[in-house]
């Protein structure tokens, strides 16, 4: 075997498989079920939760720099006896919260 061809191989081997990764890397997002579960575990560290949804679709959301895909969902917790809802929107490629408002 030629040692030209060996390099060129590798090279052609390198060069597909950084360009998989970064294609894969720039689909990517967390599942719902998974950001929910964050967002939880951020909520639970101030009180406990009675009740929680997400929505499965994601949807644009435009802020001042970039628009991102995200998960738009809810949370109930307890507090002082009475119920608050909020919703929140967060990041589909990160979990990140974005925005929480009360409902």
């Amino acid at each position: 075997m030629n040692w030209k061809t060996l390099l060129a191989g590798a090279a052609v081997g390198f060069a597909t498989s950084y360009a998989t990764k970064e294609i894969i890397s720039r689909n990517y997002s967390i599942s719902s079920d998974r950001v929910l579960k964050l967002v939880k575990a951020a909520f639970k560290e101030q009180g406990p939760i009675s009740g929680s949804w997400i929505n499965m679709q994601k949807e644009p959301y435009e802020t001042a720099n970039s628009t991102h895909l995200i998960y738009r969902g809810g949370i109930t917790r307890l507090n002082e006896g009475i119920n608050q809802s909020y919703e929140f929107l967060a990041d589909s490629k990160t979990g990140d919260l974005l925005d929480i408002y009360e409902i």
